[in-house]
């Protein structure tokens, strides 16, 4: 299980092996886990082996839990300890590194509450992301197609 904390508290993943060789994922809210909790943002995808599979990103859109964007990637490269990722929101670019466990990353990014949610036009994608190994030297890039 990986946690990250946001401002909605904590968000779990968990994972498992998918029967090709990649990885599948279950995420949601710690909260919603409580007994008698209703909604909440769940979710679940497998990735396959072979590449950096970088461009997922998913905004929250139900509830209380609009202020965060979240990327996930997946790769099947066992040196990758961690992967910087560069969001871009509007105009605005945002980086960060994040672990890599068991292949897996999630990135979670705040989001402007002046600002319009993604699905009313704004401009939100994952720039770039890099896997590093524990040197911090690159291994993989993934680039959002021009």
């Amino acid at each position: 299980m990986v946690q990250v904390q946001t401002p909605d508290g904590p968000l779990d993943v968990w994972g498992a092996p998918s029967s090709r060789g990649g990885l599948c994922t279950f995420s949601t809210y710690q909260a919603d886990l409580a007994r008698g909790a209703h909604g909440g943002d769940i979710s679940e995808g497998c990735w396959e082996p072979g590449s950096l599979d970088a461009g997922s990103i998913r905004w929250e859109t139900h509830g209380p839990r609009d202020d965060v964007y979240v990327n996930e990637g997946y790769t099947d490269n066992t040196n990758a300890t961690s992967a910087q990722v560069t969001f871009k929101i509007g105009p605005q670019i945002l980086s960060k590194t994040v672990p890599v466990v068991e292949g897996f990353y999630i990135a979670v990014f705040p989001r402007d509450p002046s600002a319009p949610p993604a699905w009313e036009g704004i401009n939100v994608k994952v720039e770039k992301a890099v896997t590093l190994d524990a040197r911090g030297n690159p291994l993989e890039t993934w680039k959002q197609a021009p």
